[in-house]
């Protein structure tokens, strides 16, 4: 009977006299890619969008209303045939800058690669 007391001790006693093997990180799942074709159309509807604003300067109707600068966020998505829906304009200085900015996004046309993408983006201006 001594001796399995002996064993028992002995098991559980190895048993904890041993460290522990440190824990293993494990790594955070990566982002599913887009497709490079995507991507490239994610990219050329914002160089769209950067035209369409360069091109539009200051809107005439806030430098009559004496406005000398503004500042919008609009949101929208792009559908199936490239063009944008869901315009939603989340914060704005003025209503006349919400209208030019709204206008502009609907004159946008995006590849429809671009199909679901989502985007928010704030728009500042500046009276030169």
């Amino acid at each position: 009977m001594r001796s399995l007391a002996s064993l028992i001790l002995f098991v559980a006693t190895s048993a904890h006299a041993q460290p522990a093997e440190p824990a293993v990180p494990v790594p955070a799942p990566a982002p599913v890619p887009c497709s490079e074709r995507a991507q490239a159309a994610r990219c050329e509807c914002a160089n769209e969008w950067k035209k369409l604003m360069a091109t539009a300067g200051y809107p005439r109707a806030a430098m009559r209303a004496g406005l000398n600068s503004g500042r919008v966020v609009v949101s929208f998505a792009i559908d199936a045939s490239g063009e944008p829906t869901e315009i939603e304009v989340k914060e704005s200085t003025h209503d006349l800058f919400s209208y030019e900015v709204t206008r502009l996004t609907k004159k946008l046309h995006c590849s429809p690669d671009a199909q679901g993408m989502r985007t928010t983006i704030p728009i500042g201006f500046k009276l030169q």
